[in-house]
């Protein structure tokens, strides 16, 4: 007598086994848009903080700043501006101190590459201008040699006077788009630049 073994798998197993795939699957891909939205938050808190400390050290080096058109006699500062309403915070160099409050220009690329905001998904929920002593103007910080000076809130003074912000703090709240997940980027009257 014969006796046929059969060996193999049969159609219930196989249907089990990717009912299983593809119920890891969906449960990996749910968690890897969350993983992915996280990293591009602290990715963007951290590169707007690395920006930050980039223009104070410009100040410090004190360099012609890279702008369109030629600024005489350059003796100003460089800094960040953060536009809420547009979710996006650019380089500027403050031209001349002590003048206008808005006399400063936009840095070309090459200085500081300020992160795209809105092609991350990411947006600023709130720019907190904190313990002023007179009205801010801006949501502005500035950095000015040697030491360098720093002016939060577009509080610019003439140099000499060895003063320093009108505001102790600013602070720049990051955000992914409809969720609550946020990041906060502060920037202290002495120049220190802390993400939490």
């Amino acid at each position: 007598m014969k006796c046929f073994s059969q060996k193999g798998t049969s159609l219930i197993e196989i249907l089990v086994v990717l009912i299983i795939v593809v119920i890891m699957t969906s449960v990996v891909a749910v968690g890897y848009n969350e993983f992915r939205g996280r990293l591009s938050l602290e990715r963007a808190a951290d590169k707007m903080a690395q920006d930050i400390r980039k223009a104070l050290e410009l100040s410090i080096s004190s360099p012609e700043p890279p702008v369109e058109g030629s600024v005489s006699d350059f003796r100003g500062g460089y800094g960040i501006y953060f536009d809420e309403e547009e979710d996006n915070y650019m380089a500027v160099a403050h031209t001349h101190p002590g003048q206008y409050d808005r006399d400063y220009v936009q840095l070309k690329k090459s200085a500081i590459n300020p992160l795209d905001l809105e092609k991350e998904g990411l947006e600023i929920k709130e720019v907190t201008l904190e313990n002023c002593h007179t009205s801010p103007t801006e949501n502005l910080v500035v950095f000015f040699p040697p030491d360098p000076l720093v002016y939060i809130g577009n509080h610019v003074l003439p140099m000499g006077e060895g003063q320093g912000s009108r505001c102790d703090k600013l602070k720049v709240v990051l955000s992914i788009k409809e969720r609550e997940e946020e990041k906060e980027v502060i920037v202290n009257k002495r120049g220190l630049v802390k993400v939490k």
